[in-house]
């Protein structure tokens, strides 16, 4: 995984905006004291790729079937997302590389597809998960910010003996 170095504190950073006894109910009932949140002008890619690297490691190119790539926040809509890391990790163009557009729950969404990826290719498939949140967060609803922080996540999926059951 990779998330920014900008921690922000939570109670700190919503005192401004509903006072300090409002902000303590707010981390305590969330259960989130900080939150990561990345740089102005900081997109999806720049947390998903250093991810994607440390997943890869010690996996050649030619051992990756697919790419699915998992976000609601990339800032450029085209090229997609997986496309760009396909590039960027220079994965072969011929492996299939495709986007799922989704938050909270897209991480299961997509390991479901690069489970079956993996079925049909025979091969790895890499799964990258992530969000740059703080972007398109409205600073001012306190209710959403506490809890809306940055990051991503990778996770290199394998052929194996056992059996991916989603039903």
């Amino acid at each position: 995984g990779c998330v920014p170095a900008n921690v922000v504190d939570n109670v700190t950073g919503l005192t401004a905006l509903v006072g300090a006894e409002k902000a303590e109910s707010i981390v305590k009932a969330t259960g989130f004291s900080t939150r990561r949140v990345a740089a102005e002008g900081a997109d999806v890619i720049d947390l998903a790729l250093p991810a994607a690297k440390c997943a890869l490691e010690g996996t050649g190119p030619m051992d990756i079937g697919g790419i699915v790539a998992v976000s609601f926040s990339s800032r450029d809509r085209f090229p997609a997302l997986s496309a760009r890391l396909q590039h960027a990790l220079g994965l072969d163009t011929s492996i299939a590389a495709y986007d799922i557009s989704m938050a909270c729950s897209g991480w299961v969404y997509g390991l479901c597809a690069a489970a079956q990826m993996v079925r049909l290719t025979g091969k790895k498939v890499l799964l990258v998960d992530g969000d740059v949140q703080s972007a398109w967060t409205d600073r001012s609803d306190a209710n959403t910010l506490a809890v809306m922080g940055d990051g991503a996540s990778a996770t290199l999926l394998a052929p194996g003996d056992g059996v991916w059951d989603f039903a």
